[in-house]
């Protein structure tokens, strides 16, 4: 008796499915602990799958920090520079490091880059 009262039939899906379960109308079934649709991951969260869906989201922001470290390291190297302290030419370190004479455009890229990885954080 306990069985049925959690049962219900879903319309949509034509089968009977958990009173906890919804029906995702972009899956086109039903997902039991539904959550939400991620539409990155083009799946349904829902009580089988949350905690890979964490586990994705953490490790990605573990990503992008390391990443962001890694070029804000880059660019303060770039002025500062890697051994003496000494600020030096920022034309010159650029040939010296790129072959490059126009050192807005390699410091562009790098806070380019920075910028679309943490508009991607925030998206996610």
């Amino acid at each position: 008796e306990k069985a049925e009262e959690e049962a219900r039939y879903c319309h949509h899906c034509e089968s009977n499915v958990n009173n906890n379960a919804v029906h995702c109308n972009i899956c086109h079934k039903c997902i039991e602990g539904y959550d939400h649709h991620c539409k990155w991951l083009n799946n349904c969260i829902g009580k089988k799958n949350y905690q890979l869906f964490f586990d994705t989201l953490v490790s990605l922001n573990l990503f992008l920090v390391s990443q962001s470290a890694v070029l804000i390291g880059i660019i303060v190297a770039f002025f500062v520079g890697w051994d003496d302290g000494q600020t030096s030419s920022t034309e010159q370190r650029a040939k010296d490091w790129f072959g490059a004479n126009q050192p807005h455009v390699v410091i562009g890229f790098n806070i380019g880059f920075l910028t679309i990885d943490l508009i991607a954080a925030l998206l996610i």
